[in-house]
C-alpha cells in the first residue's frame, strides 16, 4: 500500500480485513499525507467563495502544494 494519507489508511485496514497482508509506505516524514497537511478537511481549489472575495488560488500552486 502506498500513501498513509486517509484513503490509503482506509484501503489498508480494508484490505487487511480482508485477509491480506499490508505494508503502508509514505514518502512525507509523517503519516497521513496530504490529509495531514489538510487537518482531514476538504480544500475545493479556487471555489466560488474564494473568488467572490477576490481571493486567487492558482491551480499550478494547489498542485504543488498536494504533491
Amino acid at each position: 500500500m502506498v500513501g498513509g494519507g486517509a484513503s490509503g489508511a482506509v484501503a489498508a485496514l480494508t484490505a487487511h480485513q480482508n485477509g491480506s497482508r499490508v505494508l503502508m509506505l509514505e514518502k512525507s516524514p509523517v503519516f497521513g499525507g496530504t490529509s495531514a497537511k489538510s487537518a482531514g478537511m476538504f480544500w475545493i481549489a479556487n471555489n466560488f467563495h474564494m473568488r467572490e472575495k477576490g481571493l486567487e488560488d492558482p491551480k499550478p500552486d494547489f498542485i504543488a502544494y498536494c504533491i
